[in-house]
């Protein structure tokens, strides 16, 4: 596995303004770029990368699966969705039902002719709208490697 730190003098991912550092930390085993905070780490894990973002963790990857608005429809139908935050063509935030407070980030983008996946899941599922927000940008700054 191959790890990858970004170095900057940019703010941290949930601080107030919840800027996103640069320069673009680079996503080993994809032809990927994202912009993302101060002392993140991209792990390659065989084709998916797992993001270490502070506490927070996503995972991007080529999506030959479903489509966004299959994952959508399969998510909302399980009635664990208490509220849906941002739904747009290219992503979802999701505040999920239960006894604590989760938010689930879903954002799907073609680069390069090649469809991507950046997500986080209900085991890594963020507390806050503000920091899922900002996941939400640091998934859809995905761009291609120069």
């Amino acid at each position: 596995m191959r790890n990858v730190h970004v170095l900057s003098l940019a703010t941290v991912l949930f601080a107030p303004a919840l800027a996103l550092a640069e320069p673009k930390l680079e996503l080993p085993g994809l032809a990927l770029t994202m912009r993302a905070p101060e002392g993140s780490q991209a792990t390659d894990h065989g084709g998916k990368v797992m993001l270490k973002l502070g506490d927070d963790r996503l995972l991007v990857y080529a999506s030959t699966g479903k489509t966004l608005a299959e994952t959508k429809a399969a998510l909302t139908s399980t009635g664990k969705v208490k509220r849906t935050v941002v739904d747009d063509k290219d992503g979802l935030v999701a505040e999920m039902a239960g006894g604590k407070t989760a938010f689930v980030v879903i954002v799907a983008k073609t680069i390069a002719g090649k469809s991507y996946r950046c997500e986080n899941n209900l085991h890594t599922a963020v507390g806050t709208e503000p920091k899922a927000r900002a996941l939400l940008d640091a998934c859809r700054s995905l761009a291609a490697r120069p």
